[in-house]
C-alpha cells in the first residue's frame, strides 16, 4: 500500500478516534449541557458529533474549553472526580 493511500485512513482513524476520547472525557468528568456559552455549551455526545462532522474546528475548541468545563463541573452538581490535564 502506498503512503497516498495511507493517508486518508490514517486521517479518518485519527478523527475517529479523537472523537471518542473527547466523548469518553466528556463523560468522565460530568460534562452537561447549560454550563457554557455558546457553540461550547454541549453535552457529551454534542461534542462527539461536532468532533466527528467538524474536527478541524471542535476538537481544538474542546482542548482549549477543558478546563472550564472541569471548573464547572465540581459547581454545578456534576462530578467531583479529580481530573488533571496534560
Amino acid at each position: 500500500m502506498s503512503s497516498a493511500a495511507l493517508l486518508p485512513i490514517v486521517s479518518y482513524a485519527t478523527i475517529v478516534l479523537s472523537a471518542v476520547w473527547v466523548l469518553v472525557d466528556a463523560k468522565r468528568i460530568g460534562r452537561k449541557k447549560g454550563r457554557l456559552k455558546g457553540f461550547a455549551d454541549m453535552g457529551p455526545w454534542g461534542w462527539f458529533f461536532a468532533c466527528l462532522l467538524l474536527w478541524i474546528v471542535s476538537f481544538p475548541l474542546y482542548l482549549f474549553k477543558r478546563r472550564q468545563l472541569l471548573m464547572g463541573s465540581d459547581e454545578k452538581g456534576g462530578s467531583t472526580q479529580k481530573v488533571t490535564a496534560i
